[in-house]
């Protein structure tokens, strides 16, 4: 385990993500002390290198921070695009949705960073239209019976 880690203004942090298994087909940093992420615009940069298909709701833990205290700062890129990763962000990368957490695995406590699979921002919306679809066809179907 690390001490201390902070990842500064132009700082690039890559993972792999090549299986569930952390250590062997996935990258884990476990820090016992204090993590600091750059708040500047050109603030730490979360690389991902996406290896395969993860399984929706399946949980990276990117950073293992087994010490007490808050993570101070957040990602402000990803893979060299300027975006802010605050916390619950969401973000695609390889057609797989993924959202980011500072607060451990439950997403309520802790303080490791997280990636979590989340349906990707466009098949959720392909999904939400479809059930609209099907309750307007419902409701015409039931109109046009009770003419």
């Amino acid at each position: 385990a690390s001490n201390h880690l902070t990842l500064g203004n132009g700082s690039i942090f890559a993972v792999q993500l090549n299986g569930a298994t952390v250590a062997t087909e996935y990258d884990q940093v476990v820090l016992a002390g204090n993590l600091t992420l750059s708040a500047g615009v050109d603030g730490a940069d979360l690389a991902i290198n996406l290896g395969y298909t993860p399984l929706l709701g399946q949980q990276f833990v990117l950073i293992n921070k087994i010490d007490v205290g808050a993570i101070s700062g957040v990602f402000k890129k990803l893979n060299g695009v300027s975006t802010d990763l605050s916390e619950g962000s969401s973000f695609t990368v390889a057609s797989t949705g993924f959202q980011i957490s500072y607060l451990g695995p439950d997403g309520s406590t802790g303080n490791d960073v997280v990636l979590t699979v989340i349906p990707e921002p466009a098949s959720l919306a392909l999904l939400a239209a479809g059930g609209l679809l099907m309750l307007g066809r419902g409701n015409f179907r039931g109109r046009r019976e009770q003419a």
